[in-house]
């Protein structure tokens, strides 16, 4: 349970940012006396995105995740599967698709979520490396300690 009630309208209606923060106070409120609150927001921002010809992608990524943390799996996938460049959307959506038992699909869809995290974890673990040639060339009688 929260330790503070958290803004749900703010929540969901702010336009500047909807990240693994945010994220996370949503799924927390939703198990809590906030629960009504929540609900009343997403069908606000449902109804929102679905009278607007062209929603923004935050939008669906909001009313996506909301969705699906609310159970409604198919209403979820029908507004994440529109997201392209949104990494928090794009996870949420895999997580959809096996839900809905669509893990193949999920599988596909996440690929290019998991390749820039192996990006990432291949830069830092070649700075790693670097450091360690670095050391050992400035300090080689520590470095041969080391890896005693």
């Amino acid at each position: 349970m929260p330790e503070e009630e958290v803004n749900i309208q703010q929540l969901l209606q702010d336009q500047s940012h909807f990240g693994t923060i945010e994220v996370s106070k949503l799924r927390s409120v939703i198990a809590t006396n906030q629960y009504v609150d929540v609900r009343r927001e997403v069908n606000a921002l449902q109804n929102s995105v679905d009278s607007t010809p062209s929603p923004t992608e935050l939008d669906l990524v909001k009313v996506g995740i909301s969705s699906y943390f609310l159970g409604d799996h198919r209403k979820s996938d029908e507004y994440l599967s529109r997201i392209k460049n949104d990494a928090v959307g794009m996870f949420y959506h895999a997580w959809v698709l096996n839900a809905l038992g669509r893990h193949e699909e999920a599988s596909k869809n996440s690929t290019p979520l998991l390749s820039s995290v192996t990006i990432v974890l291949n830069v830092r673990s070649a700075r790693q490396e670097l450091l360690r040639e670095l050391v050992s060339s400035m300090m080689p009688s520590i470095a041969t300690q080391r890896s005693r």
